[in-house]
């Protein structure tokens, strides 16, 4: 926070009219999930930007960085999985598996402490667009039986659906694997 105070730039922006002071702009703040390294108190470090670029990246070097993902500690684990969810959702592009699952997988199977975050993300996916990695995808990161059970039930709803059969097909196919239908 000091460094804030005490950044020229900062006061100058913070002074500029209209005041906000009273604004709630929690729903732009997505806006700036990707757009860190622009404003200078606002970097990530610059080695949890590049570990995000290669968990965006293809499963070889995803599994690559397991032994670095396996360093990251509470806060780093929850920016890292928050900016490659937002890269995700960013895409708007779930026809086909986005980039960045495979990353998501690894955070979650490495820091088990995810496991919600990832349940919420789950539930954000657009169903009438997710293709059939939607379902296949996340089995196998959550371990609280718990959570097993809610990624069951939110399977359970897709493969419910009615106007995206590939999804149902795919969710259909995962349920009956694991003799859940």
């Amino acid at each position: 926070m000091a460094e804030r105070e005490n950044n020229e730039w900062v006061r100058g922006w913070a002074k500029i009219d209209p005041p906000l002071g009273d604004v709630d702009l929690r729903p732009y703040v997505f806006v700036t999930r990707d757009k860190r390294v622009s404003l200078g108190w606002l970097v990530a470090s610059s080695h949890l930007e590049r570990l995000v670029d290669v968990l965006m990246g293809p499963q070889m070097a995803v599994s690559g960085a397991a032994q670095e993902v396996g360093k990251l500690t509470g806060p780093d684990q929850e920016e890292v999985f928050e900016a490659i969810r937002g890269r995700i959702l960013q895409e708007d592009n779930f026809g086909t598996k986005p980039k960045g699952v495979d990353g998501l997988v690894q955070m979650v199977k490495t820091h088990p402490a995810l496991q919600r975050r990832l349940l919420t993300f789950i539930r954000e996916l657009p169903a009438d667009k997710s293709g059939a990695w939607a379902a296949s995808s996340w089995g196998s990161c959550f371990s609280d039986p718990g959570m097993v059970a809610e990624y069951r039930a939110i399977l359970k709803g897709w493969s419910e659906l009615g106007d995206n059969q590939t999804l149902q097909k795919s969710a259909q196919g995962i349920l009956k694997i694991e003799g859940r239908t």
